[in-house]
Parts: C-alpha cells; structure tokens; sequence
C-alpha cells in the first residue's frame, strides 16, 4: 500500500523503517495500552504491560514486513520504490526477519502472562491471543489477501490486537480454559470488535488507493468505518453493572469517539463524491492516525483523563514519523 508521503532521502538510507511502517506502530501501541487500561484501570503490572507492548509491536513488524514480501510482485509494478522491489533489501532476508518477528512476538505474549504480576495470577491467554493474532496475520497476508473477505482478516487482526492487551489479566485457569465465550468481559470484546470493524473500513478502502475506486465501494468502506465507531461508542454498555468509570458512558463516551472519527467521515464523503488516489490515501492515513486518539478515549473511560491524554501524545512521534516515512 502506498500513500501521499513522498519519500526523502531520510527514507531511503532507512529500508527497515520505510519497510515497517514506522508511524503506524504508535497506533498499535495506543491500542493494547488502552485495552490493558480498559481491564485494570492502572498501568499495573507494570512488567506485564511492557511484555505485551513489546510482543505487539513484533507482531505488528513483522506483519508489516510480510506484506511486502507476499505483494513483491505487485510492488514491483504499481509501487517501485518500496525497499524491496527497489533492491534495498532482499526478499529472502525480509521473509527471514519478518518471520522471526512474528515468533518473537507469540514467545513475548506467551511470557507476558507469567512475568511479575503484583498479585495477578499467571495465565496462558496471552499466548493463545498472540498465536490467533499472529495467524491471522498470516491469512492476510497470504491465502486472503486477494480476496473479498481480506479486509475482515485485517480487522480480525486489529481486534485480537486489542485482546492482546487485556489478555496479561485474564485468568483462564483451571475451568475456565474451556469458558472461551467469558474470558474477557462485555465491554472490552465489544470495544475490540469496534476497533476490528472501523480497520475493516480503511482496508475495503485501501484497496483501491493506488488506481483509485467506486463510489459504491468507497461508500461501503466509509459506512463500516463509522459502524465500527458507534460499536466502540456503544461498548461500556456491555460491561458488568458493577464496573465503575472515570469518564461518562452514556454522554460524555460516545460525544468524545463522535469528535474523534467526524475528520475521518468527512474525508470519507470526500473519497465517495471523488474516489480519486490522492483523497483515498489521504483518507487512509487520517483514519488509521485517529486510532491513537480513539484509543486514548478508551482509556480514559476506566483509567481517567491523565492516562487518556498520554496515550493521545503518542500522535506526536506519529505524525513526526508520517512526516518522513509512509504511513501505509
């Protein structure tokens, strides 16, 4: 995937970064902070949130060099100047580091449920939500990506994404290790299917952003994109009736994720009247940008305001990224 960042010669003494994507990292890291946030309410265990910070960010890399080195082919007609078809890393060694990454990432999730947890018991969910992530990773960037359900594997992806960061505190013990519809509470699955839903509509529409598209495809992705919105929206509704919040559910909640995803669906009505490259790249990158700060209002709703607003500073270092290096 391409995107309106043109490349400098920051870039190009930087394959490995142009390859990962560099800016889009932060978006993930937003995420699992604010699903880890969403389930404890502190940044507590500490070890914990560090471990699966760490194990996503891998799978995310590698997911990102995989990619490349599965559309190679394409690359090479539509978009010569990514590292791999410009000959400034090889596809052997991209595919080497790509899958090593994915592995590191799945050890690195399986360790996060037994580090120090403060009192927290040792638990294998985190394993078992990186080793889903990591194969979906897969069916996207392999046997799915040329098909019409490749943008739901791409929001499976980013949904177990989400998971993965509550999964260090989900104890799935004893019993409970075949209670898979109850491991994780109402609300953090429905913030996680929101989540995987609006990366659904950025996919279907990213399909088109190097020839351009229809307005009927344009319309279905922008349609999915708010879809996913108003689920996270909706999400605290879901929660046990003894969860307490820091940030309104019922007013404040949805007003916040309305403010943050309105510059996306603007854009987006953009790309239906004009379907053209540029304003679908534009689209793109706006909408996967906002996942920092709809992540950030996630965190707030059980770990308040201070914790939100640091979240949302890491669309600092994003957008400085995005300033030199391509966003997708």
């Amino acid at each position: 995937m391409s995107s309106t960042t043109s490349p400098s010669s920051g870039v190009r003494r930087n394959p490995w970064l142009k390859l990962v994507r560099i800016p889009a990292v932060f978006t993930v890291i937003a995420q699992v902070a604010a699903a880890f946030l969403l389930m404890s309410g502190t940044v507590e265990p500490v070890a914990r949130l560090v471990t699966i910070l760490f194990s996503a960010v891998a799978l995310y890399w590698g997911g990102m060099i995989l990619n490349d080195v599965f559309d190679v082919e394409e690359d090479r007609r539509e978009r010569p100047t990514r590292p791999l078809p410009a000959g400034e890393i090889s596809v052997r060694s991209a595919s080497l580091v790509g899958w090593s990454l994915l592995a590191v990432g799945v050890a690195l999730a399986a360790a996060a449920g037994f580090v120090n947890g403060n009192g927290v018991a040792s638990t294998s969910c985190p394993a078992i939500v990186g080793l889903a992530t990591a194969v979906c990773i897969w069916l996207y960037n392999g046997p799915l990506k040329t098909t019409l359900i490749a943008p739901l594997a791409m929001g499976l992806c980013r949904a177990f994404c989400f998971l993965l960061g509550a999964s260090p505190l989900v104890n799935i013990n004893g019993a409970a290790m075949f209670d898979v519809v109850n491991w994780f509470p109402g609300h953090v699955i429905a913030a996680a299917v929101g989540m995987g839903i609006y990366v659904m509509g950025i996919t279907t529409i990213s399909r088109s952003e190097t020839l351009g598209g229809h307005a009927a495809e344009m319309i279905s992705g922008v349609v999915t994109i708010v879809l996913g919105a108003v689920c996270v929206a909706l999400s605290p509704r879901f929660a046990p009736a003894e969860t307490e919040w820091l940030v309104s559910p019922g007013n404040q909640f949805p007003i916040l994720v309305g403010l943050v995803v309105c510059s996306v669906v603007f854009r987006g009505v953009r790309v239906i009247l004009r379907p053209e490259p540029a304003a679908i790249q534009n689209l793109i990158r706006v909408g996967l940008m906002t996942l920092i700060p709809l992540a950030a209002a996630v965190a707030m709703l059980s770990a308040g305001p201070r914790v939100g607003l640091a979240i949302f500073a890491l669309v600092i270092p994003a957008i400085a990224a995005a300033a030199r290096f391509r966003v997708t």
